[in-house]
Parts: structure tokens; sequence; C-alpha cells
């Protein structure tokens, strides 16, 4: 019978000192591969940052580049209209509106009205 226990210890021993053996290799290989897939994962995520980059920074071009439009598109618009709007009260301090004369008045009116 004690043969029999020997027996499983030296079997048990046997397999502890291979274990002793593999366990570091594996770890490393664990380690090694751990290691490249997060290399691998970290420069998709550079990719992905790039190309989002690019996207949003030519997403912003469009967007000036369509209000830009719009405005010019107003411009044009308030152009082509004839019909200005204008205040006949004139953005002057009053002496100087007591010096000037009806048609001066009006002129300078007009003028305001179209440089606003």
């Amino acid at each position: 019978m004690t043969m029999l226990f020997s027996n499983k210890y030296a079997i048990m021993n046997d397999l502890l000192n291979i274990l002793k053996e593999w366990i570091p290799l594996i770890k490393d290989i664990v380690i090694i591969g751990t290691a490249i897939i997060t290399g691998y994962v970290g420069l998709k995520g550079l990719g992905t940052w790039r190309r989002q980059l690019k996207v949003n920074t030519e997403y912003k071009l469009a967007k000036q580049l369509l209000i830009s439009v719009y405005e010019i598109r107003e411009i044009i618009t308030s152009i082509r209209n004839p019909f200005i709007l204008y205040s006949k009260e004139l953005d002057m301090p009053k002496e100087k509106l007591q010096k000037l004369s009806q048609k001066e008045k009006n002129w300078q009116s007009k003028a305001q009205a179209f440089q606003k």
C-alpha cells in the first residue's frame, strides 16, 4: 500500500515539475499575444479616429460652404429687389440735422438705408 501512495506522489511530483517548466512559457506566450492584440486594436482605433476627423472636417467645410451660398443668395436677392424701406429719421446728432436742407436729409436717409 505504501508503494501505491509513493507511486502516486511520484507521478504528482513529476506532473508538478512539468507544470513548473511550462507555466512561465505559457505566461510569456499569453503576454506576447495580449501585446499583439492590444497593438492591433490600437492601430485600428487610430485609423478610425483619423477617418472620423477627416469626415468631420469635410462636414464642417461643407456646412460653412452651404451657409456662405445661402448668404450670397440673400445678398443677391436683396440687391435685385428695387424696393428699399428706409426711415426718414436720420442717425445723426440734432445739431447736424438742423444744418441740413430737406433734400440733403432725404439723400442722407437713402444713403443710410443702402449702408444697412
